[in-house]
């Protein structure tokens, strides 16, 4: 018998705007340094959109931003269950240099179609590309 759950995640994406040009701050995945978003599952404790703040800090270093756009929610089928994930934008203000998973993971910033083809996961390419029209 396969044990299936549903679960509940939030996503930042983390954004810079200057003019016309908007760059977005990627990181790699833990075990596979794959590009992504921040995302983790959602604290009882808090909003989605807090949580996914939290998260950016922990695997980016994001220690301010502002603004909260909710991109998209959108179900991702995983191999233990369905997980709900709600995608929100957040300009990036201020980031640290060192920060809980600093060692793990790498970040950088791209533009945002370079951005949009190095994000492993093709429906949250596809809701990175959405940006422009919520910012």
């Amino acid at each position: 018998m396969k044990l299936i759950f549903n679960f509940h995640q939030s996503a930042l994406i983390p954004y810079q705007k200057s003019g016309n040009s908007i760059k977005v701050l990627l990181i790699t995945t833990r075990k596979n340094k794959y590009w992504t978003i921040p995302k983790g599952f959602v604290d009882p404790n808090l909003s989605p959109f807090e949580s996914a703040r939290k998260e950016a800090f922990e695997e980016a270093g994001i220690s301010q931003c502002k603004g909260e756009k909710l991109i998209s929610q959108i179900t991702l089928h995983k191999k233990i269950g369905l997980c709900y994930l709600e995608i929100f934008a957040s300009q990036v203000v201020t980031m640290v240099d060192i920060y809980p998973e600093s060692s793990y993971r790498e970040r950088d910033w791209f533009k945002l179609d370079d951005a949009v083809g190095l994000i492993k996961n093709r429906e949250i390419a596809d809701k990175v590309k959405l940006l422009p029209q919520y910012i």
